[in-house]
């Protein structure tokens, strides 16, 4: 005699979702029922415009709401419906960093830096004010030529208007570290 009460049950681990575009979210689907091994699911999505779903990753492609309904092949489950909401990515407030550096000629150094509020593009552009003194690549590792005083400055991509000045000195290594003066890249000194 089959059991009546028996009712099979779709479970995920989130049922309404937000992401911005090109954020991910796994979704996983658990299906409640004793007769059932190894359950085919079935998935539709409403609008694949608005989102991506491969391998149960869900991808924000635009801003917008799709749902995605979940079912099982040859069951009696009420399917399980998904919604998802795409925002647009918040916009870049402030760039954060140290807003003055004093470093040694002859030396590189990696600019740490974030981009506020985290969410926003971290994609920054950097200049060096006076290339002979200091160079500074896409990755923001500054490359220290000669001495004196300049700037770099960082610039958001998305919005040029979002910018941080380093104030920067370039100067000779400490007495201390004298004798490692023959290992650092500057021509004009006789060890």
């Amino acid at each position: 005699q089959q059991n009546n009460n028996r009712n099979p049950q779709i479970h995920v681990n989130k049922d309404n979702i937000e992401l911005f575009i090109d954020e991910s979210f796994e979704l996983e689907v658990e299906f409640i029922d004793s007769d059932v091994k190894n359950p085919e699911y079935e998935y539709e999505v409403s609008d694949s415009s608005i989102i991506n779903l491969e391998n149960n990753v869900v991808i924000g492609l635009k801003v917008g709401t799709a749902a995605i309904t979940i079912s099982v092949k040859n069951s009696t489950a009420n399917p399980v419906v998904v919604n998802v909401k795409v925002n647009e990515p918040p916009k870049p407030l402030k760039i954060v960093s140290n807003e003055s550096l004093e470093l040694v000629i002859g030396t590189s150094h990696q600019i740490d830096y974030y981009v506020e509020p985290l969410e926003a593009s971290q994609e920054v552009v950097f200049s060096s004010a006076d290339k002979a003194i200091l160079t500074v690549d896409e990755n923001g590792v500054i490359s220290c030529h000669d001495l004196g005083d300049t700037f770099i400055m960082i610039k958001s991509k998305e919005n040029s208007s979002i910018r941080l000045r380093i104030n920067i000195e370039v100067v000779l290594p400490n007495v201390e570290s004298i004798d490692c003066l023959n290992e650092l890249n500057i021509g004009y000194y006789e060890t």
